[in-house]
């Protein structure tokens, strides 16, 4: 996407577009759940002072199904 005049004069993300991409994965089988993200964003994420550059996004989970219904679940 294009960036607008008035993001173009912010001093950080002054790119000119704005773009992001991501993939992810997923394991689901034998009471095991595995899933795994992955995304990068540039000129897109807002935070002070005008837009971030460059962000980063690893999300990582895993769980396990006990016959009786508990699901314990960890992530990242």
């Amino acid at each position: 996407a294009d960036g607008t005049n008035l993001q173009d004069g912010e001093p950080l993300g002054q790119g000119i577009k704005a773009e992001q991409w991501a993939t992810g994965l997923k394991y689901d089988a034998n009471n095991i759940y595995l899933a795994a993200y992955y995304g990068e964003t540039r000129n897109a994420t807002p935070i002070t002072g005008g837009f971030a550059n460059n962000t980063l996004d690893i999300l990582l989970v895993a769980q396990y199904q006990f016959d009786f219904g508990l699901r314990p679940s960890i992530a990242y």
